[in-house]
């Protein structure tokens, strides 16, 4: 049975954007209805001074790089131009996961470095803690497109907080990971990752969670509806219908006339999780903020009401989260909506 919840985001805080992460648009303070000071232990991040002149240089940096694409356009193929655009807006995360580099010095201490192969063979790094209470279920964490695992600090706590198992890794090309990015790639990706826990760790798939942010959220949906597997429940939060509609979106708020880089005819990866979730059968939580102004709230409602095959599905709407602080302002929310899932569906 479908089930919806409405809740307002932690006392207001400042979010400590990695750089790595940062995505132009993004809100950068979720305000609540319980007021407060910011507590003397909060991080203070270097990202807070100038905030608005910092986002309005990476809106024009984004934007001339489209632009010069398209102008690019009357000297090079047409396709290999797109390719370029693609890449530069989707595959771009910096860095190289470190557990040395986690401001929670005991978050480390529970996490253990782990390779593995993708299924085509491509090199793969990763963490991964066992779960800390006895028969609760292990997340397989997808991060958004400019994430890197160490990105993910907030997520990890509130998992082992709970006492659930966790594995994440950076996609090919990302991190101490070989190879380049892709849609097919990244879904190969996390599937080799799920059999990892089968094989190396003893994590049967109805012991094991798909959870997914952004971009992370469609690699999701993409093994749950190819594989069919079993899982025990998934988890999509902040993402969206098609990637396309992401890119159309984009246009319009650079106020880039529709018929330059036509995104439905000339996009390679398109990700099209609106037409995939409707094969979902898992049970299904979907999460996302009303302040989120790269992936609207709409999309993420859109995609819950898709799930028509879904028999157990919960959709958990924040008040005031942006697309990158899901985790930061409402974890206990999140967490509370899946524990009551697993319930729901046991």
């Amino acid at each position: 049975m479908p089930f919806a919840s409405n809740i307002n985001p932690r006392p207001t805080l400042r979010y400590q954007f990695p750089r790595s992460q940062f995505c132009f648009g993004a809100s950068r303070a979720a305000t609540v209805n319980r007021g407060g000071p910011i507590p003397p232990d909060e991080p203070v991040s270097k990202w807070r001074l100038w905030p608005r002149l910092r986002t309005i240089i990476l809106k024009a940096w984004v934007a001339l790089k489209i632009m010069a694409m398209v102008v690019l356009a009357s000297f090079f193929p047409v396709k290999a131009v797109h390719k370029r655009v693609e890449a530069a807006l989707l595959y771009n995360a910096k860095g190289v996961s470190s557990l040395a580099n986690l401001r929670d010095a005991s978050l480390s201490k529970k996490l253990t470095e782990i390779r593995f192969q993708s299924l085509d063979g491509t090199k793969l790094t990763g963490w991964y803690a066992p779960p800390s209470k006895p028969g609760m279920p292990t997340v397989l964490y997808a991060q958004g497109m400019n994430a890197i695992m160490e990105d993910t600090e907030d997520v990890i706590r509130a998992l082992l907080k709970r006492g659930y198992g966790y594995m994440g890794f950076d996609y090919r090309g990302y991190g101490k990971s070989e190879g380049k990015p892709s849609e097919v790639g990244l879904t190969q990706d996390l599937e080799a990752a799920s059999r990892y826990l089968l094989r190396a760790r003893r994590v049967p798939f109805d012991q094991q969670i798909l959870m997914g942010n952004s971009l992370g959220g469609a690699v999701v949906l993409n093994v749950a509806s190819q594989t069919q597997l079993p899982y025990r429940a998934l988890v999509v939060v902040s993402s969206f219908t098609r990637l396309t509609d992401v890119v159309s979106r984009v246009k319009e708020r650079f106020f880039i006339p529709k018929w330059v880089f036509n995104a439905e005819a000339h996009m390679e990866q398109r990700y099209p999780s609106i037409d995939r979730i409707g094969q979902i059968t898992q049970p299904l939580l979907v999460c996302h903020g009303t302040q989120d102004s790269l992936v609207p709230y709409e999309m993420g409602k859109s995609l819950f009401q898709a799930a028509k095959q879904a028999e157990h599905k919960r959709f958990l709407r924040v008040n005031g989260a942006s697309h990158l602080n899901m985790f930061y302002v409402a974890p206990q929310a999140i967490m509370d909506q899946l524990d009551a899932l697993l319930k729901q569906s046991a």
